[in-house]
């Protein structure tokens, strides 16, 4: 019998969680992204959208190869809100963006 960690640790207790959940239904693969930054980028791209607009602001990215931290925090925060416009509220994602690339 695995015991999980005791209360106090919710890290700890987050990834035991995770792991006996990982063991037993295997990787699902359920949020789209071929690295770890763009799936982060997604989710921020996201919020408060449909994932149709959110995969546009993606795809726009994508095709400027700017899927990259380096020049995410580089750019502009009204060249990027241009950019990423599909997913609205584009200012605000916009700036979230160059902060957590940063």
């Amino acid at each position: 019998m695995i015991v999980p960690p005791s209360k106090g640790d919710e890290a700890k207790i987050v990834r035991f969680i995770h792991g006996a959940l990982l063991a037993k239904y295997g990787k699902q693969n359920w949020w789209p992204g071929e690295t770890p930054f763009e799936v982060a980028i997604g989710a921020i791209l996201v919020q408060r959208t449909t994932w149709r607009n959110a995969a546009k602001a993606i795809y726009s990215l994508k095709e400027r190869k700017m899927v990259d931290p380096q020049k995410i925090a580089a750019t502009s925060w009204k060249e990027l809100s241009r950019i990423i416009h599909a997913s609205g509220l584009a200012d605000q994602k916009a700036k979230r963006l160059i902060a957590f690339s940063k």
